[in-house]
């Protein structure tokens, strides 16, 4: 039985990968500073408190492909992600809808600004599909 080993790094990342299967996308986030945000000043950040990991795309696993999914997204005031977009993506068409489904599902603590839960735009995460 192989195993399938799928990792979410959250911080900041720049792939350095040349291939010409990699798929970038416009970022909308690309420009935002999170220091000079009208959000700035956060009493707390957020917490990622459910993940709910991608199923490995069942041709990929087949063919033993491996790949990742670079995706920004919003945290709401109720904690959900939303506008969740897709800005890099290798080998391109193969994981981003499971990405995308996954990063859905995840739960976070909201950020509060004066005590009440806000908004928090421009998160990004990778999802990485490896097979050990």
């Amino acid at each position: 039985m192989k195993n399938i080993l799928i990792l979410a790094s959250l911080a900041l990342i720049g792939c350095a990968n040349t291939d010409s299967e990699v798929l970038n996308y416009n970022n909308r986030c690309e420009n935002f500073e999170r220091e000079t945000s009208p959000l700035a000043g956060f009493e707390d950040f957020d917490n990622n408190v459910h993940r709910v990991a991608p199923q490995y795309p069942a041709e990929a696993s087949r063919k033993r492909i491996e790949g990742y999914v670079v995706m920004v997204y919003d945290i709401t005031e109720q904690g959900k992600t939303d506008n969740i977009e897709v800005i890099e993506s290798y080998p391109s068409d193969i994981f981003e809808n499971e990405a995308k489904r996954s990063l859905s599902q995840w739960i976070y603590k909201p950020a509060e600004k004066d005590s009440k839960p806000v908004r928090s735009p421009c998160h990004q995460v990778s999802i990485e599909f490896k097979i050990e």
